[in-house]
């Protein structure tokens, strides 16, 4: 919601990606943009922290869904699989992403254009690990996985 007109959040994505195996590992590398109008943002905090215009209830929540505007983002990755026998493999991947977060002067916020100006683009970078396996017979899969963010870069 936005000027006391409900919108519709649109996302347009591009992607490319190229993948190569070579014998049991599988190594890839993408990029992507990504351009979002009436960007949807859950907002929570104290009582009145939330501006009471410009937002709609959560209703799952005590949260409320808060139109930030517009925001464009890029980011790529690396990854590379290893198999581990036939129904085991491990896998690494790096990339930086762009996100977004809130200024450290949250406290100032006095209407939703403020709230508005406290939230900028961030760019991340980000690495994961994970271990997956098949389960004979069954064909279940379990995946353990970790993944870090690292701030300030």
């Amino acid at each position: 919601m936005r000027a006391d007109r409900v919108r519709v959040q649109r996302t347009q994505n591009f992607e490319a990606a190229y993948t190569r195996v070579v014998g049991s590992r599988t190594y890839a590398i993408g990029a992507y943009t990504e351009s979002v109008s009436n960007a949807a943002f859950m907002l929570s905090g104290q009582h009145g922290f939330v501006p009471l215009t410009d937002t709609l209830p959560d209703l799952g929540s005590n949260s409320h869904i808060f139109n930030i505007g517009n925001y464009d983002r890029v980011g790529y990755t690396s990854s590379v699989k290893q198999a581990l026998g036939e129904h085991m493999d491990a896998s690494l991947g790096v990339g930086r992403a762009g996100g977004l977060a809130a200024g450290p002067d949250t406290a100032a916020v006095a209407d939703a254009n403020d709230v508005r100006a406290t939230i900028h683009q961030v760019q991340r970078l980000w690495a994961t690990a994970a271990l997956s396996a098949t389960v004979p017979f069954s064909g279940t899969r379990l995946t353990a996985s970790y993944g870090w963010t690292i701030t300030g870069c």
